[in-house]
């Protein structure tokens, strides 16, 4: 949250905010390269999976082992908070709460300046849709601003990303060698990281945004293989969410 550091640098951002106080477009569309949901995850995993990206043989094999543990664990802590159950102990809370940014040279790195564009788009109330990518897979992030004690309020945008084309994504980097395994993966990250509503761990593609009057929808394709023209459609893997005017959430479109 230091004020000195930015992403966008000074200029850019006193444009964007005057591009965006000018404009009477239903929706105000920012294209850039990284994401600005908050990629909050327990500092624990993301140990493993540093270790993961050098790690072979018996040493790999091992610390996919504790990381498939650590998932089911951290996946029935958050399961057992969100039912109230009185008997999660202070030891499981910290597991869930002691987080580190997923990666600095996003926007989590630049907090001061992600909350000047937030808070530009939610003064102006404007329809703030991010499309980013970079990451090598597909995230979908309601954008909250942080409160006085740094904590997120309510949706004031939405963040549509896309997947790579090539670049292989989390499956290498975090061993998901099976949809099994990425599948599992998805859905604890997305249970445990509160702003994020969508996440495909292994699957190459792409994503597709339309606008209306009332709605922009996001639509991600994946396929099979993108090492041949003979490729065919992912369906099962495929996603089409939505944002309505003036919402700032995402439903199923």
């Amino acid at each position: 949250m230091d004020t000195n550091r930015s992403i966008m640098g000074q200029s850019q951002t006193l444009w964007l905010q005057g591009q965006m106080a000018a404009s009477v477009a239903t929706w105000q569309v920012l294209a850039q390269q990284v994401l600005m949901g908050r990629m909050m995850l327990p500092a624990e995993l993301l140990l493993v999976i540093a270790q993961l990206e050098h790690a072979s043989g018996d040493t790999k094999t091992a610390l996919l082992t504790q990381l498939a543990t650590m998932l089911t664990e951290l996946y029935t802590i958050k399961m057992r908070l969100d039912m109230g159950d009185p008997s999660v102990t202070d030891a499981e809370k910290a597991r869930l709460s002691t987080v580190v940014p997923y990666n600095l040279d996003a926007w989590d790195g630049y907090g001061y300046n992600r909350e000047v564009v937030l808070q530009t788009a939610a003064t102006l109330g404007k329809n703030l849709i991010v499309l980013s990518g970079d990451t090598h897979n597909a995230w979908a992030n309601e954008l909250k601003m942080f409160d006085a004690s740094y904590q997120p309020t309510i949706p004031v945008g939405v963040e549509f990303a896309t997947t790579s084309v090539t670049s292989p994504g989390m499956e290498e980097y975090a061993g998901l060698t099976t949809d099994a395994a990425a599948q599992q993966f998805e859905t604890v990250i997305t249970a445990i990281i509160d702003d994020l509503n969508y996440f495909n761990a292994n699957n190459r593609g792409f994503m597709t945004v339309t606008f209306t009057h009332e709605a922009a929808q996001a639509e991600w394709v994946f396929v099979d293989s993108n090492a041949t023209t003979a490729y065919t459609t992912l369906p099962a893997r495929g996603k089409k969410l939505k944002t309505l005017k003036g919402t700032h959430t995402i439903i199923p479109a």
